[in-house]
């Protein structure tokens, strides 16, 4: 087994062998078994995550909210149409006075008169972890670094929200290829539209002494020290799940073992008692 990236999964490559010859069972069983087992916990740690869980669904959807409102101003349409007169459509630094007859200044670095633009200035103003950083406006001060019109953050807003879910199912998708089916809904909508952000290479299983899946994600969040850190938990949490499985191999239970195992197997392949994914 191997995951796209930059994680050591030598010492669990090593245990999945150790597996293997405690259970005397087809190493393309542990294989697949133990993908499942660490895909699935990879979907648990991608963000939307935090400790103790909750709705995560939720809290992915105020995220992407609070980025978006955060990069993106809107104005009303009239003062859209003056301040593009008097000063263009970029680095904006000019003053307007409102109805109450108080000055305010204005420093916009984009003026979306459309709002079409949007999509591009939010990817533009993504960081490497593919976040947008967020900036404090001064009071008294319209600092922002998109104004669109009135109205049209919203249908953009929403379109947003609908990729909630999709980091988590990029690293849920070899489980769900090995036959695992417990997903909630917002993170399940995503497996058949990931295209390249998820990566299964089952080819491996086709090597009779060394049996092997390579699958990982390509969302660039992976890239965050937060989550690396919790790959590396998360992997060797699964390689003390699996010297666990072979204490009990090697205390008489291998035969229990690997029947649970064949069964698990076939359970994947429909209907699988297992946890959702929440």
């Amino acid at each position: 087994m191997s995951l796209t990236g930059t994680w050591d999964t030598s010492v669990l490559q090593s245990k999945l062998g150790s597996l293997k010859d405690a259970l005397q069972v087809d190493g393309r069983l542990i294989v697949e078994d133990e993908t499942a087992r660490l895909s699935r916990a990879l979907c648990n740690v991608a963000a939307p995550w935090q400790p103790g869980g909750g709705n995560l669904e939720r809290l992915g959807i105020r995220s992407v909210e609070r980025e978006i409102q955060n990069l993106a101003s809107e104005a009303k349409p009239e003062l859209i149409s003056e301040v593009a007169a008097k000063w263009g459509l970029k680095d904006i630094n000019g003053c307007v006075t409102g109805t109450d007859h108080v000055k305010l200044p204005l420093e916009w670095a984009n003026l979306d008169t459309s709002g079409q633009d949007l999509p591009t200035l939010h990817q533009r103003y993504r960081d490497w972890k593919g976040k947008v950083p967020l900036v404090p406006s001064p009071l008294g001060h319209w600092k922002s670094r998109v104004v669109v019109p009135a109205g049209t953050r919203a249908a953009y807003l929403e379109r947003r929200r609908q990729h909630v879910g999709r980091w988590k199912a990029s690293w849920g998708y070899a489980a769900y290829r090995l036959g695992s089916t417990r997903f909630n809904q917002w993170i399940k909508r995503h497996f058949m539209l990931l295209g390249s952000y998820a990566v299964f290479r089952p080819e491996g299983l086709r090597d009779p002494v060394r049996p092997s899946i390579t699958f990982g994600s390509r969302v660039a969040g992976n890239y965050r020290s937060d989550f690396h850190n919790r790959v590396q938990f998360t992997v060797k949490a699964r390689v003390r799940a699996i010297a666990r499985r072979i204490e009990k191999a090697a205390q008489g239970y291998q035969a229990d073992l690997a029947t649970q195992m064949k069964t698990q197997a076939q359970a994947r392949k429909s209907h699988e008692p297992e946890e959702i994914i929440r």
